[in-house]
């Protein structure tokens, strides 16, 4: 039989993974003298994917876990995960090996694709706008400079005559 502190890591691994404690972590958390609530927080913290790692050294149970320090597209079921800097968490919605409809996507991508030439028309015609109003602008100020010639005065002449009048 086991004594009462293996049976108190067995009881853990019970609860915590659903099945007996083996023997390297049986070994390594009796070894621990840990009780209670610190046993149980002390062993699921060092667990990965429901496989205890005793005494940080024990190789065979390191095998054990899922790495994807390469990537993966598709997780296949809940589980606890180790994040490296530089990955991406994509969320299911998103992730069309997940079974995310391309065609969700499709439809956004086409409706953001056709406000943007909605958009460029509409910049089109405010430039066109503001080209015609500039060069109305330069021809009312053209026509102000031949009557204006001072800025402070009209010039008037007379249709039949060549005399100039300054009007102020």
């Amino acid at each position: 039989g086991l004594s009462l502190p293996e049976l108190e890591v067995n009881t853990v691994y019970r609860a915590a993974f659903g099945r007996d404690a083996e023997k390297a972590g049986l070994d390594y958390w009796t070894a621990q003298n840990l009780h209670g609530k610190a046993l149980f927080d002390a062993i699921t913290a060092n667990a990965i994917d429901g496989t205890s790692i005793g005494g940080g050294n024990d190789i065979a149970a390191r095998k054990r876990i899922l790495g994807f320090a390469v990537g993966t597209n598709y997780v296949p079921r809940d589980m606890t995960a180790r994040i490296h800097e530089g990955e991406a968490i994509v969320p299911k919605a998103y992730n069309p090996a997940a079974g995310a409809r391309q065609s969700d996507n499709n439809a956004l991508i086409a409706e953001l694709v056709a406000e943007t030439r909605a958009l460029r028309a509409e910049v089109a015609a405010l430039r066109k706008a503001a080209d015609s109003s500039a060069k109305s602008n330069q021809t009312t100020a053209t026509l102000l400079r031949n009557v204006m010639p001072t800025g402070d005065a009209i010039q008037v002449t007379a249709p039949d005559s060549t005399a100039t009048v300054l009007v102020l």
